[in-house]
């Protein structure tokens, strides 16, 4: 999940793929599936390629109508189309067709649509912004006059009393949207505090959603959407209250703000799609600010592509609390709220018939039904139920319903109420730990008293009842009482906790905002016109979020510049970490606890402080790009792994570390927003058990310097499997700044480790494996002045001291051995290696040239991972100034591969030098181990002599110390001598007689270049006949050798065994290296066309016209139909005579070119089984072969079996339609034209293999020895041909038949 003019190079990209797909668009047009249902996918394309809508709309109808066959199809299925802050669309597919828009070009990712939930006038004063507020935050901002707020929720009530706009100016010229009309909302429903509306409902059911009463309009249904708009922006509206109860003036948090409203929420929830157009309209319309009620475990991908536009987007992080790891819209670009109660409680006086009074919570107005005594009856755990409930026990009484053992839920709860109202109740009490779900009960507050308490006062009541023959009990009406008495905030039990269990390396959530029974504007529909008021109360992280959503307006009011960045870091490095009595902040759970940065983020929100706070945390939002790639799935050539835990240096406004095992260090830049001139001092709070250091420890700001970088330094003061623990970092100027940030740190032994019973990360998405480290300046930039800020791992002086001093010496002589190691490397990568082979070349006439076959083998050399990653210090313009030694004209067959691989090694100057640096470290190691050795003997020996005697023991490991140091030290000594960096150095220092000595060495071991060809002298090879067979073959009739057959056979069905048992390994014959020499040199001289157009195909005109002409079909597939069909042709060889030899040669020869079909075919099936990177696939090898080993061993595994089920899947999947062609194929005459067809055909197919598969994968096949493929992508670099030099087809020309493998030409009329 998660996100030009014409004369530009991509939009002139994009003009001739969208022709290419329109011209071709029938060839690739998928058919759907009968039977096949459709949903609704959602296709993201990334940044638009045009700044016209109408031709990013234009292109996405282009797209899809190259898989769905024409553009009235696609206009059809396409239901929405993101066109403006990026470029997507929704459309109806079936899974195969979504499969294949899946793998066009341009495609980031697709995925089905999902379905999300969304998640009160005391709150503004409790934060510091009355609205009478004269000299402050709401008065500087002036309300947030002219700030526009897109809020995408379920709609509007437009006739509020919060959405009167008398004394608002219309919006800014940039405002560019819309108010669609609807059902029961005309364009006039919009005014100059709504000045937009949109709605969405094409992805729904329109007549279920009528039925629902829903309005198919941006009219409120739900109330949700107007609750939440008249929280962040609603108009000043007084006396408001529920019934006398929370009575006050009503307010958004930015009053003079617009509205611009985007329904995408509906009764029966928000749909994705309508989601992603929703934020696209948004950031076309102009909105400032995007507010989001809305849960998603990232953040809607296109929310990203609004932060790059410069709109802060504010998500709610969800209702799943007190449970940790179940925050929401954790992508490290969102403000994600976390909800909060404040100074204000509803007390309900329950009095007891003896007197006693005690006190609840609850939302009872009914004065009339108040005040009366009635029977209380009493019920403990579960025999509270609906039973009862329904039950006449309960008539007239007042229930008591209290459970030690768990806690009610709020369905429960619910429940019980209405059934005790039916059947005659006056009034429930029940337990309850927390009082935050309180607005539940304001539907009832009319009828019973529904009073919440704690167990204190149940036992309390539950002692009066049990003493007492008639309990009686009567609940007065609620009251409401605000103030410094009652401790706030405190975070809310429901509130969804951190961390996050996808990047665990961004704390989350960001800040918390008052979200506990909130009073806002909602419609008079549905469930809230019976009580027939404008105002309800609501809690939910969905009323904290545009809380925030109002306190960003006002700051981008008085700070237009600011990037979302920027004030998010405001927000949080202002915030409170204590309450209204100074005391620290609790969250609400079971039980209680102190709250730290998992409940709140960096604190609870401080409007007036976030607006000067001093310095901010500015973060580029292109920082953000690769981690994004990922989030959507379309990053390829880093490891997202490695990139979401190189998080670190991320210039947040928090520091989170899971994984803390020795030392890490943080870089982080801050830049002064406040008085230019001003000197700031850092003060330290470290989490528990983790020492901290901070460098500068001041940071002084003037005019020139703005922006000041600093590092801290974490470090584990012990090794052991812990938990998070807790602290800060602040910088404080002496005067009213304090900026601060939280830290989160877990001091781990191994990685991934779970300390909890439940576990979360099954809920990870799927990474790709790591292959090796990526810096986190390549991720983030250089923070701090270009310095590498990857993880820094020191030794430190406690741990040296646990270990002792002999290993802190050996530990520093190793670090000088690996430094020197590294610089001898280096140096030695600058000088001219292996000239030794240069004596063979005037022998065969090589001529010096320079051209693109260089540049091709550079390319091999700079992806070879492991030396480009040990001698990063040769860069590409430094190989491509050497000489290539290039072999000119015809060459007899023999001499080219001695020439190839001379000419190689003369253009990789020294590849093997730098590969073998490898072996050298064994010999560093060997010699480290060796110093310990010694060191430890050398200790042992100090600690004996200061003994009254020597003991035989000391003695003895004394000497066997001292012995195994030295024997280690002799071995690391040769094979430092051995390897061909130490003959490099000599040769560069003109040390003659050692390089000599050394090159022996040398040559002894690695036999270069006489003894070490640079491919292989074998070629692997698997028959899926004899695989699927298995072990029936045997003539063996003995009882134990049958049973062991039985269990081979039974081993057997497992595929990875029979890749093990099957894989063989063949000499390459010299036939197949002359004819690839022969084949390639046509294809260089252009031969090739004109043969493959004289070619008829008289024989595999079926077979190719079924596979490899239809670019519909799997690769994997058809190279295993054809393998299966040429070993099945070469079983049915027929007799030399029948085939007419008239010679002995003439059988020979037929005998060569039955071996290179079956070694070749075997060959490009080995590849597809053991090494599938190496061919142009589109899709998973296994499953390719696991299919067909299922198809061909389904009816039995005897030979007779397998070989009636080839030739049925031969004659059903090929689609010969007629039995004479395979008879006809069956004859000596036509046998042997079909069998040299076969040949041509592999050889055309391993050609193009060779040219498609990737520089890379070639590259690592050359530093491991090499393959046939790679030594026919030699041939072909050679030459400058193929996908090695140019991206041209490989084989024949445009005028040919098109297709993915056209190679295969037929004439128009058939031959007979």
């Amino acid at each position: 999940m998660g996100f030009f003019g014409f004369g530009s190079a991509p939009t002139a990209c994009a003009l001739i793929f969208a022709v290419i797909l329109a011209l071709h668009g029938p060839c690739f047009a998928l058919p759907e599936a009968p039977g096949e249902a459709k949903e609704l996918y959602i296709v993201y394309l990334g940044e638009r390629q045009h700044e016209d809508a109408d031709l990013v709309t234009a292109s996405h109808h282009t797209m899809l109508a190259t898989v769905l066959g024409s553009e009235e199809l696609a206009s059809e299925s396409i239901v929405y189309s993101y066109k403006h802050g990026f470029s997507g669309f929704s459309a109806m597919l079936t899974e195969s067709q979504a499969r294949n828009i899946r793998g066009l070009p341009g495609v980031a990712n697709v995925w089905m649509n999902q379905m999300h939930n969304v998640v009160t006038t005391r709150s503004w004063d409790f934060m510091g912004l009355p609205y009478n507020q004269t000299n402050g935050l709401l008065a500087h901002a002036k309300m947030g006059d002219g700030i526009i707020i897109g809020v995408i929720d379920s709609g509007i009530w437009p006739e509020s009393p919060s959405f009167d706009d008398t004394g608002y100016a219309p919006p800014a010229a940039k405002w560019k949207g819309i108010c669609q009309s609807g059902m029961s909302f005309t364009a006039k429903s919009c005014n100059r505090k709504i000045i937009g509306a949109r709605w969405y409902a094409d992805d729904f059911n329109k007549s279920q959603l009528e039925a629902a009463g829903e309005f198919l309009s941006p009219r409120d249904f739900d109330g949700h959407g107007t609750h939440v708009a008249s929280t962040a922006a609603g108009s000043v509206v007084r006396n408001v209250s529920f019934y006398g109860l929370a009575s006050g003036v009503a307010q958004g948090g930015a009053p003079k703000a617009h509205i611009a409203v985007y329904k995408a929420c509906w009764s029966i929830g928000c749909s994705e799609a309508t989601i992603f157009k929703a934020i696209d309209d948004a950031i076309h319309d102009g909105v400032d600010i995007l507010s989001l009620s809305i849960l998603s475990p990232t953040g809607h991908a296109p929310a990203f592509h609004a932060v790059v536009k410069g709109i802060p987007v504010i998500y709610a992080a969800g209702n799943d609390g007190p449970y940790t790891q179940t925050v929401n819209s954790v992508a490290p670009w969102l403000l994600t709220v976390a909800a909060s109660t404040m100074d204000r409680l509803f007390p309900t006086v329950v009095t007891l018939g003896d007197g006693q009074t005690l006190v609840g919570q609850s939302l009872f107005v009914a004065a009339r039904k108040a005040n009366q005594f009635h029977k209380l009856k009493l019920y403990y755990n579960d025999m509270c139920n609906l039973t009862i409930a329904n039950s006449t026990d309960v008539k007239g009484n007042i229930i008591l319903c209290s459970n030690l053992n768990a806690i009610f839920t709020t369905t429960q709860l619910v429940e019980l109420a209405t059934a005790l109202v039916k059947s005659g109740g006056k009034g429930f009490i029940f337990t309850q730990r927390s009082s935050d779900r309180l607005a539940t009960w304001q539907f009832q507050a009319l009828t019973i008293p529904i009073v919440s308490v704690d167990l204190e006062v149940a036992f309390r009541i539950h002692q009066y009842f049990s003493t007492t023959q008639s309990p009686l009990v009567k609940v007065s009406p609620s009251q409401t009482t605000t103030g410094r008495g009652i401790p706030a905030p405190k975070m809310a039990a429901f509130s969804s906790r951190g961390p996050s269990f996808i990047y665990p390396t961004v704390l989350k959530p960001d800040i918390a905002a008052p979200g506990v029974n909130i009073l806002a504007a909602v419609p008079p529909v549905g469930k809230y016109k019976k009580l027939g008021l404008p105002y309800f109360f609501n809690s939910g992280t969905s009323m904290a979020c545009p809380h925030v959503s109002g306190i960003v307006a006002l700051l981008k009011s008085l700070h237009p510049d600011w990037s979302p960045a920027a004030l998010k870091s405001a927000i949080m490095t202002t915030a409170h970490i204590t309450d209204n009595n100074g005391l620290p902040l609790v969250a609400d759970a079971t039980p209680n606890k102190i709250a730290d940065p998992f409940d709140y983020g960096a604190g609870f929100v401080n409007p007036t402080k976030a607006s000067d706070p001093g310095l901010i945390y500015d973060i580029d939002p292109s920082d953000y790009q690769m981690l994004f790639n990922c989030m959507i799935g379309s990053n390829t050539n880093r490891s997202c792994t490695a990139i979401e835990s190189s998080l670190f240096d991320l210039n947040l406004p928090s520091i989170a570390i899971p994984n803390l095992k020795t030392s890490q260090t943080i870089s982080r830049t801050v830049t002064n927003v406040g008085q230019p001139d001003a000197m700031y001092k850092a003060f330290l709070q470290p989490p528990a058990g983790v020492d901290m250091l901070v460098k500068p420890k001041m940071l002084v700001f003037d005019k020139n310097t703005r922006s000041q970088c600093f590092k801290v330094t974490f470090k584990a003061r012990q090794k052991f499997q812990g938990d998070y623990t807790f602290g800060s970092l602040a910088w404080h100027d002496g005067s009213s700044h304090w900026v601060r940030i939280p830290i989160a740190i877990r001091v781990v032994i191994e990685d991934f480790y779970s300390t909890k019973v439940v576990q979360f990360n099954i809920l990870r998405k799927l990474f790709l494996p790591q292959s090796y480290r990526i810096k986190s300046k390549e991720l983030m930039g250089a923070p701090c002045g270009g310095a590498d800020s990857a993880d820094q791992v020191s030794s430190s002086p406690a741990a040296a001291s646990e270990v002792g001093a002999p290993l802190l010496i050996g530990s520093l002589f190793f670090s000088l051995l690996r430094y020197g190691e590294r610089t001898w490397a280096l140096k030695c990568g600058s000088r001219n290696g292996l000239r030794e082979t240069s004596w063979q070349l005037p022998k065969l006439n090589v001529e010096v040239d320079k051209g693109s076959y260089i540049d091709t083998i550079c390319y091999v050399l700079q992806s070879i991972l492991c030396v480009h990653d040990l001698f990063s210090g040769r860069t590409i313009s430094q190989m491509k100034e050497r000489q290539v030694f290039r072999f000119q004209g015809d060459r007899p067959l023999e001499q080219v591969p001695k020439l190839l691989e001379i000419e190689l090694a003369m253009m990789s100057d020294d590849l093997y030098t730098k590969a073998m640096v490898l072996q050298t470290r064994s010999g560093i190691i060997l010699r480290f181990i060796s110093h310990v050795f010694m060191i430890a003997a050398f200790v042992l020996f100090l600690i004996a002599s200061n003994k009254q005697q020597y003991k035989r023991v000391d003695i003895a490991i004394t000497y066997v110390l001292f012995i195994g140091g030295f024997v280690l030290d002799v071995c690391s000594f040769f094979l430092v001598a051995m390897s061909p960096w130490t003959w490099a150095f000599f040769r560069a220092q003109n040390c003659n007689r050692l390089a000599h000595i050394s090159w022996l060495i040398l040559c002894s071991c690695i036999g270069w270049p006489e003894k070490k060809p640079l491919w292989s002298s074998s070629m692997g090879q698997y028959n899926f006949l004899s695989s699927s067979i298995g072990f029936d073959e045997s003539r063996s009739s003995s009882k134990m050798f049958t049973i062991l057959r039985k269990m081979l056979n039974a081993v057997n069905k497992k595929l990875w065994f029979r890749k093990i048992w099957h894989i063989k390994h063949v000499k390459v014959d010299k036939d197949i290296m002359d004819i690839m020499v022969t084949w390639v040199g046509r294809l260089a001289r252009e031969e090739f066309t004109r043969i493959t157009q004289q070619q008829s195909w008289a024989n595999l005109r079926p077979i190719i016209n079924c596979t490899l002409n239809i670019p519909a079909n799997s690769f994997g597939d058809n190279i295993v139909l054809l393998h299966i069909y040429t070993d099945l042709h070469l079983r049915k060889q027929p007799d030399n005579e029948a085939i007419g030899a008239e010679s002995e040669t003439a059988s020979s020869s037929t005998a060569d070119i039955m071996d290179i079909c079956r070694k070749i075919s075997n060959y490009i099936v080995y590849l597809l089984v053991a090494q599938p990177s190496m061919l142009p696939l589109s899709g998973a090898a296994d499953d390719t072969t696991a299919a067909f080993h299922e198809k061909i061993s389904k009816k039995g595994s005897s030979k007779q079996d397998v070989l009636e089920t080839c030739y049925q899947l031969v004659e059903d999947q090929l689609e010969f339609g007629y039995e004479e062609c395979l008879k006809e194929q069956e004859q000596p005459g036509p046998w042997r034209e079909t069998l040299m067809e076969i040949r041509d055909m592999w050889l055309r197919l391993l050609i193009y293999i060779a040219g498609k598969c990737q520089v890379e994968l070639h590259a690592q096949q050359l530093g491991r020895g090499g393959e046939l493929l790679t030594f026919v992508w030699l041939l072909m670099a050679h030459h400058d041909i193929g996908d090695v030099a140019h991206q041209v087809d490989l084989i024949t020309s445009s005028e040919t038949m098109s297709g993915q493998f056209c190679a295969f030409h037929f004439p128009k009329e058939p031959e007979q």
